[in-house]
């Protein structure tokens, strides 16, 4: 595949939707893997009709070590300009509300998919030149506290530890390695935070989550536009 080719896992929605929604603009061939086959489809269509010059969708749910298993053995032998990692936040809540299954998805989810996937990339699964690009959390850098994103902010910061020790194999193969770290994005784990707040309206999500963090979240579009023009500046 060429270096307009772009695998985007978290695509059908949010930050990773976003990010394939530039390629899309810019003419790419992306491919999507996430859970919903409905919403795969429905990001599919839009991204056709936003320029892309070829879409592929794959359903499937990277907290199965299984269905993780074949998705990789598929991406066995291509190559692709960037690759983008969004998976599904961890559980809201004290470590003390958390059940052990609830940990151990979590886990498998934000560190031990990144390293099959990195280490997938370094073996020749993004072009040199090319980008793999990882959205972890504000935080991951944030003083590590009994609250309300214990497990979110532990496990971000391990992944990101994580990434620090491959950050010269990357240098090696010629891939930049990036880490995103959204603060506050208006994404359906946000929105779904704001419920447990109260917002029982859509038009009450944006208020909510204002008045409990202390300032305002941001649309995907504008986050990864953001993100794009901080690391091109580099």
């Amino acid at each position: 595949m060429s270096p307009h080719s772009h695998l985007v896992i978290g695509g059908s929605a949010g930050i990773g939707y976003a990010y394939a929604f530039r390629r899309a603009v810019e003419r790419g061939t992306i491919t999507l893997v996430a859970r919903n086959p409905a919403g795969l489809r429905r990001a599919a269509a839009r991204l056709r009709r936003a320029g892309a010059a070829d879409v592929e969708v794959f359903s499937c749910d990277i907290a199965d070590p299984e269905a993780r298993g074949a998705m990789m053995r598929g991406l066995e032998g291509r190559k692709f300009g960037s690759v983008l990692l969004s998976g599904p936040s961890p559980p809201f809540g004290p470590l003390s509300s958390v059940d052990g299954v609830q940990i151990h998805t979590a886990s498998e989810i934000a560190l031990v998919y990144p390293l099959e996937l990195a280490r997938w990339a370094l073996r020749g699964g993004v072009v040199k030149g090319g980008r793999f690009v990882v959205i972890s959390s504000s935080a991951a850098v944030e003083p590590l506290c009994e609250h309300e994103f214990f497990l979110s902010a532990l496990l971000r910061r391990s992944l990101e530890t994580m990434l620090g020790c491959l950050e010269d194999a990357f240098v090696r193969s010629a891939v930049r390695l990036e880490v995103w770290r959204p603060r506050l994005v208006l994404t359906h784990a946000a929105r779904r935070y704001a419920r447990s707040l109260g917002a029982n309206r859509p038009a009450d999500v944006h208020r909510r989550l204002r008045q409990h963090f202390g300032f305002a979240p941001v649309a995907p579009a504008k986050f990864v536009r953001l993100c794009e023009e901080e690391h091109e500046s580099l």
